[in-house]
């Protein structure tokens, strides 16, 4: 298997418009729902890790304009987007381009680092390395916080194939934790602070319904789709697929099911947060 890290192209304006539209149904507004808004008066440094197009930190600056933030991303393309919308809204967010594996800022620089949605492209073994550089960046009584989901419990078998296949190739490419059913990740998020000391630790699960007919299932399953066309040459690479047209079959036919009254599902998300 390929160990490249980034196996969706960063500077693909499909995966842009995707994380902007993602963005507004996972935060919707709230960018640090488990947080008291008394909780945010002593943070005034943040960095958003993997910032994409800017959406959360963005969200974050209209909330809380006292605060400077910082975003860093990969991608040339998310990077000049998220600077332009920042200008546009006279936003007090800033953002440059940044290897996650070469974080160059001074010790205890932040007062919150926020990551999200970062287990696609994290080998098993980099994820400690980067926790505790975290930590070093982190100011006394700053905030560690890191959202991951795991794949949607449904009742459509197709959906459930290509999960697998997913999460298969996910484990193969020395990223997932486990080599089937789900990706380990989540359940990890919580160990993984309390190893590098960070107490205490807490966390925030939520989940959205994205069964047939409810408010946010169109949006999810639209994301969902996007990202398995991104992925489809990932999953090829693997020889989990076989096949092209096997992908496309599969694919028609989980949406197929997304169509049928009886659809259910409910897809996961765990927000685990620490405190240097």
């Amino acid at each position: 298997m390929d160990r490249n890290d980034y196996f969706i192209d960063p500077e693909s304006a499909t995966e842009m418009a995707r994380l902007l539209e993602q963005d507004k149904l996972i935060t919707g507004g709230k960018p640090l729902p488990e947080q008291s808004v008394a909780s945010l008066d002593h943070i005034t440094d943040v960095l958003d890790i993997a910032c994409g197009p800017g959406g959360w930190a963005l969200e974050l600056s209209r909330l809380a304009p006292h605060m400077h933030i910082t975003g860093i991303d990969i991608s040339e393309r998310m990077i000049a987007f998220a600077n332009q919308l920042a200008r546009a809204e006279s936003a007090n967010a800033h953002f440059i381009k940044m290897d996650i594996k070469d974080l160059s800022f001074e010790m205890e620089t932040f007062d919150l680092i926020n990551m999200r949605f970062i287990s696609g492209f994290m080998l098993r073994e980099s994820w400690m390395p980067l926790i505790e550089t975290c930590k070093s960046l982190l100011r006394p009584g700053g905030i560690l916080r890191i959202t991951e989901s795991e794949a949607a419990v449904t009742n459509n078998a197709a959906q459930t194939e290509m999960t697998d296949y997913i999460v298969r190739s996910m484990y193969l490419s020395h990223r997932g934790f486990n080599p089937s059913t789900t990706m380990g990740i989540v359940n990890k998020l919580p160990y993984f602070l309390r190893q590098a000391g960070f107490t205490p630790v807490h966390i925030y699960p939520s989940a959205i319904d994205i069964s047939y007919g409810q408010e946010q299932a169109q949006a999810v399953q639209q994301d969902f789709s996007i990202a398995l066309h991104l992925l489809k040459p990932f999953l090829l690479r693997a020889n989990i697929i076989h096949s092209p047209q096997a992908f496309d079959d599969l694919l028609e036919q989980m949406r197929d099911g997304w169509s049928r009254p009886d659809y259910t599902g409910i897809w996961f998300l765990l927000t685990a947060w620490g405190i240097k």
